[in-house]
C-alpha cells in the first residue's frame, strides 16, 4: 500500500502550534496571569496573549498547508526557528520550566528534520 506520508515532524509541530494558538486565545483563560515569570519575557515583547494567540495559530495553518503541499523542508525551516525563540523566550523567563524544555525539543526534532531533508535533496541531485 502506498501513499503520501501524513505523520510527518512538520505536520506535528504546525498542530502543536494551532492547539496552542488557540488555547492561547481562550477569553476563559489567562495564562500570561498564571505564571508570570515563565511568560514575563514574552509579555515584554507584546503584552497582549491573544496577539500571541494569533501568530501561533496563523503560523500552524501556513506550516500545516505548507507542509500538504511538499513544501517540507521550508515548514521545518521556519517551525525550527519559531519554536527555537519560543523555547528561548520561555528559558530566560524560568528555565527550570518544562515548557523551555518542550518547546526546545521541538524545534530540535524540526532542525534535524529539516537538516535530513537537507541532505537527501543534495545527496539525489
Amino acid at each position: 500500500m502506498t501513499g503520501e506520508r501524513y505523520a510527518t515532524i512538520e505536520n506535528l509541530s504546525s498542530g502543536i502550534a494551532i492547539v496552542w494558538g488557540l488555547a492561547l486565545l481562550n477569553p476563559y483563560v489567562d495564562s500570561f496571569d498564571r505564571n508570570p515569570t515563565l511568560f514575563a519575557p514574552m509579555r515584554q515583547i507584546v503584552y497582549a496573549e491573544w496577539v500571541w494567540g494569533l501568530v501561533f495559530l496563523a503560523l500552524g495553518v501556513v506550516c500545516l498547508y505548507m507542509s500538504l503541499k511538499k513544501r517540507r523542508i521550508i515548514a521545518s525551516l521556519i517551525l525550527f526557528v519559531y519554536f527555537g525563540f519560543i523555547a528561548l523566550l520561555f528559558g530566560l523567563g524560568d528555565l527550570t520550566s518544562q515548557a523551555f524544555a518542550i518547546y526546545g525539543l521541538i524545534a530540535l526534532f524540526n532542525l534535524a528534520h529539516w537538516r535530513a531533508w537537507r541532505w537527501s535533496t543534495y545527496q539525489n541531485g
